[in-house]
């Protein structure tokens, strides 16, 4: 399900969990929302969140495949020098 929206997926081994990795553009366009990135000077972190208080809106191909949603990512980064 995942490739025919340009993502790929991988579920964990209890088949309850999954991660879906995509491109910023991929998201925004299939779940109808706004990303954006800050940097965490506190964790050294790039962090990508959803703009306001919004929430996915899941394509009805995959609606009865998700219970719940968490958007979130965070990547660490190096210190500038």
């Amino acid at each position: 399900m995942a490739r025919r929206y340009g993502f790929t997926a991988r579920v964990d081994p209890s088949g309850v969990f999954a991660r879906v990795t995509g491109r910023v553009d991929q998201f925004e366009r299939v779940f109808r929302v706004r990303i954006g990135t800050t940097f965490n000077n506190d964790e050294l972190a790039n962090i990508w969140f959803l703009h306001g208080n919004a929430r996915l809106q899941l394509p009805p191909a995959m609606r009865s495949l998700v219970r719940d949603v968490v958007p979130s990512y965070a990547r660490t980064a190096s210190v500038p020098a």
